[in-house]
């Protein structure tokens, strides 16, 4: 499995398990719409680098496709196929350590994707 492809799966494993000890109605939705998000800020801020070396700024609709688009990719590729038990199964016997980290790690790239993006188009607008 592709690294990337891989840690998008862990996050929206274990956010999924964190919704589900929030008892939450929809766990596997809520934590999909989270990886969504991040995602989609992930790539509006790699798209912003050529509109803010030309000085302009891309459209709304752009923002609507890109996460639109994002989102329908992942309820294909996480939800139509119930990763969540797949993924449940792959990281069963995972070590106590390492989920720590990785939790760390989750909670960092979420706060890395925001900032990075807020920065994007701070800069794109300004």
């Amino acid at each position: 499995m592709n690294i990337i492809i891989k840690f998008y799966y862990y996050c929206f494993y274990r956010l999924t398990n964190a919704y589900k000890v929030l008892d939450e109605t929809d766990p596997e939705l809520a934590s999909m719409a989270i990886v969504t998000l991040c995602q989609s800020l992930n790539i509006l801020s790699f798209i912003a680098i050529p509109f803010i070396m030309s000085d302009s700024q891309y459209s709304k609709g752009l923002v609507v496709v890109v996460i639109t688009s994002n989102f329908i990719i992942n309820w294909f590729f996480i939800l139509t196929k119930k990763k969540y038990i797949q993924l449940k199964d792959y990281w069963k016997n995972e070590n106590t350590k390492n989920k720590k980290l990785k939790l760390y790690l989750i909670w960092v790239y979420i706060l890395f994707s925001f900032v990075v993006y807020s920065i994007s188009l701070y800069t794109m607008l300004k």
